[in-house]
């Protein structure tokens, strides 16, 4: 098990046990912008990104290894415990940004092909004192297959910029059993925009933009 103290402003403490994983990402944390005028209307610029995942082994999480005790989450900091089989992702993140301009991002086409076939099974705990900072996250998950395009703006002084992006394309299945009976335990209670999950998923797709302030 891991235990830590407070998680400052976008830090992250998390457990995982992964068949196949294909990422593509970028976060800034506590960056500074320019003034309107000065600042590009991207901040990052991505090509086309074509992900192939697959899995047909069995995943699951030791119990005895996967728990996590920590203090007081800060703005968009994260514990998290997760089981999956196969999974693609991109993602765009800005945490605690500062300035008048909050530069997005540009991608190309986007395609996800992701498929598992490998039993998933989940069963870590999670126990916080407090889930306080804007955007912060407690989450155990067990997932099949799953495929994700994601933009988020967490406390920044200015929202991001609208990403722009090509063509997004998921294809995901999954055709495994998938088991999930982890435990989050809150001394506290939870900030602005704050969560604290526990799910189990066969397949999914998701493309987000969310901005939290």
């Amino acid at each position: 098990d891991l235990t830590v103290g407070a998680l400052a402003d976008g830090a992250s403490v998390s457990f995982s046990a992964s068949g196949a994983v294909a990422s593509v990402g970028a976060t800034f944390n506590g960056s500074s912008w320019a003034s309107e005028t000065g600042s590009p209307a991207v901040g990052m610029s991505f090509g086309n990104v074509t992900q192939e995942v697959a899995n047909s082994g069995v995943i699951s999480n030791n119990p005895e290894i996967a728990k996590i005790n920590a203090g007081t989450l800060g703005r968009g900091a994260s514990v998290s415990i997760g089981a999956t089989g196969a999974a693609a992702a991109v993602s765009h993140t800005s945490i605690a940004g500062s300035g008048e301009a909050n530069p997005g991002a540009s991608f190309g086409a986007i395609t996800q092909n992701v498929t598992n076939t490998g039993s998933v099974t989940n069963t870590g705990s999670i126990s916080v004192a407090n889930i306080a900072g804007t955007g912060a996250s407690a989450a155990i998950s067990a997932t099949g297959a799953a495929a994700s395009v994601s933009y988020a703006s967490i406390a920044d002084s200015a929202a991001m910029r609208a990403p722009t992006t090509g063509a997004i394309t998921q294809t995901v299945s999954n055709n495994a059993l998938v088991t999930n009976t982890g435990t989050i335990t809150i001394t506290n209670g939870l900030g602005a925009g704050a969560s604290a999950s526990i799910s189990a998923v066969g397949a999914a797709s998701a493309v987000s933009f969310s901005s939290v302030r």
